[in-house]
């Protein structure tokens, strides 16, 4: 139950919608979902040659007020509990990003982003991260309270990108469990080794098992920075 002083946050929420078999080509995004999306399926969907990732997944806390104008990316915004499987992304920035944009200076009394799973996916020569999941926070090198929380990401692949899969500060208890990280050719303008598992902060519960890491033939070679 609510306690005395507590303030009610009551706005619009995009719940339970399907995304399912689109094609997105030459674009800025291929999906996105945008502050205060929950219980949503992104499906079967192939995304190409974006400016911005292929999966977008953000969230928002913006302001300590207790009443806010109606403006454009404000508000509490929750992202909890989507599912994006069997997606493919191919030459995007990052094949999937879920982020946070809380403003740097503000504290985090709850996770934005919460529970979102990555299951099944391909993302294919993404020009960062083949997987980030991070929050704004980082920028003001103040605040590490974490606003993306339980992120899952399981039985993806993730080929010749610079950072396969990465966590990134403002994210906790992540799960990156049965992945691949396959990096066959070298990325674009890279002036280090591939990454297959990035992990920013030592304080970040992140728990890694039973990924696999491959090289140009085939097998882990020296070229590749495991974790």
């Amino acid at each position: 139950a609510p306690q005395p002083g507590s303030v009610a946050a009551v706005g619009t929420m995009f719940y339970r919608n399907l995304i399912v078999g689109n094609r997105v080509s030459d674009g800025m995004t291929g999906v996105q979902l945008w502050i205060s999306c929950v219980e949503n399926v992104v499906a079967g969907n192939t995304v190409e040659r974006q400016r911005k990732p292929g999966l977008f997944f953000y969230a928002s806390g913006t302001t300590l007020a207790s009443s806010m104008p109606r403006t454009w990316n404000r508000g509490i915004s929750p992202l909890f509990w989507n599912l994006a499987e069997g997606n493919r992304t191919d030459t995007c920035s990052d094949g999937a990003l879920v982020t946070s944009g809380d403003a740097p200076g503000l504290p985090v009394e709850f996770p934005r982003a919460l529970g979102n799973v990555l299951r099944h996916n391909s993302f294919v020569t993404s020009r960062q991260n083949g997987v980030i999941v991070t929050s704004r926070k980082s920028e003001s090198g103040m605040d590490a309270s974490a606003s993306v929380v339980g992120t899952v990401a399981e039985f993806n692949v993730v080929r010749d990108a610079p950072v396969a899969y990465h966590s990134g500060q403002g994210s906790d208890g992540v799960v990156l469990r049965r992945n691949h990280a396959y990096a066959w050719h070298a990325a674009s303008g890279a002036a280090e080794p591939a990454v297959a598992f990035r992990i920013d902060s030592p304080a970040t519960a992140c728990a890694l098992e039973l990924n696999s890491v491959e090289g140009k033939a085939g097998t882990k070679d020296a070229t590749i920075t495991e974790v």
